[in-house]
């Protein structure tokens, strides 16, 4: 789909105490058509709800009346910017400009909820052994069992998206859009911010879920591994030089495999958390990950909220600290 295309862009500078995915954001934001809505993962902090009240930000989230609350907390939360002191308050707060993706729509902000609500679930093959057939014999089981399955679809995570869009087909892409006109994120594997808009030649978008192939799914998963690792790489080469520059490439690249693959057996999901996983452990000389009662904590304590959320407090409470 070579017609698709991403692209990227330059830094002006920016007299403002920003990260530098920040103020391309704060940039790229500015050049968009408006209105224009930053629509912020959930996952990448412990209760975003409140942290945008407390700045008097109004946001609105994509997972409605979840029965899940720990669902829709980690989901994606639509947020109107009403100016650039709005969006800063927003991009100061710490990994916010990793947590984000931008759309412009014309229709305006109900049409653009709706329609990111429609993408929240995708359908993709069921990849699992159908069950063996009953010994009488009764019954199709294999043509009963489903083809398809639901799964969730972080459309609001940039890291999934800027891994996802160059595998889509015209007609995804059309799905993909609705009723938006142009789509902007920070990209780590570029270290620049992205923006595409949909051609003037797409297909009409076809009805329904959007649905991914098995061979989609598979590419995707093998290059957000890949991405993910190189930046857990380069963020351990600048956080903690003096211990991740003893290694090569090579064994730190193991390195940070072992430790997303022990993070994720504690529960943790989110790329920031795994890197956090990784850099205490650099730190520490593995120590952390052989404590055994931290561990426990992790896995069994869930009163202070997913594995994820327990890195992100630890990390801004030894943050705090170190001021």
């Amino acid at each position: 789909m070579d017609s698709i295309a991403t692209e990227a862009y330059d830094l002006d500078e920016e007299p403002v105490e920003l990260s530098y995915a920040a103020q391309v954001l704060l940039e790229g934001y500015r050049k968009m058509p408006k209105p224009a809505f930053a629509v912020m993962d959930g996952a990448g902090f412990y209760d975003l709800k409140a942290k945008l009240s407390d700045e008097n930000i109004y946001c609105r989230s994509l997972f409605l009346d979840h029965a899940d609350e720990a669902i829709e907390r980690a989901g994606g939360w639509l947020v109107p910017v009403e100016d650039d002191a709005a969006l800063m308050k927003m991009l100061q707060l710490p990994g916010a400009a990793e947590s984000m993706v931008f759309w412009s729509c014309p229709l305006g902000e109900p049409a653009l909820h709706r329609h990111l609500r429609s993408l929240n679930v995708v359908i993709i093959p069921n990849d699992e052994t159908p069950p063996e057939q009953a010994s009488t014999g009764e019954g199709d089981t294999e043509a009963e069992f489903a083809k398809e399955q639901s799964v969730m679809f972080r459309h609001y995570d940039p890291e999934v998206v800027n891994s996802l869009l160059p595998l889509m087909t015209a007609a995804q892409y059309a799905r993909f859009f609705g009723p938006a006109t142009q789509f902007m994120w920070y990209s780590s594997q570029y270290n620049n911010r992205r923006r595409t808009s949909p051609p003037d030649d797409l297909p009409v978008a076809p009805h329904g879920p959007l649905r991914f192939t098995a061979e989609q799914i598979a590419e995707l998963e093998e290059s957000r591994e890949h991405n993910s690792v190189q930046i857990i790489m380069r963020f351990l080469r600048k956080v903690d030089a003096k211990h991740a520059d003893t290694m090569s490439d090579e064994e730190l690249r193991q390195f940070v495999c072992h430790y997303m693959d022990d993070g994720r057996s504690l529960g943790m999901r989110g790329e920031r958390a795994l890197g956090y996983w990784a850099y205490l452990n650099l730190h520490s000389g593995g120590s952390l990950s052989r404590d055994q009662s931290f561990r426990d904590f992790m896995l069994r304590d869930k009163k202070f909220g997913s594995p994820d959320d327990k890195m992100y407090t630890l990390m801004q409470r030894l943050s705090e600290q170190a001021d």
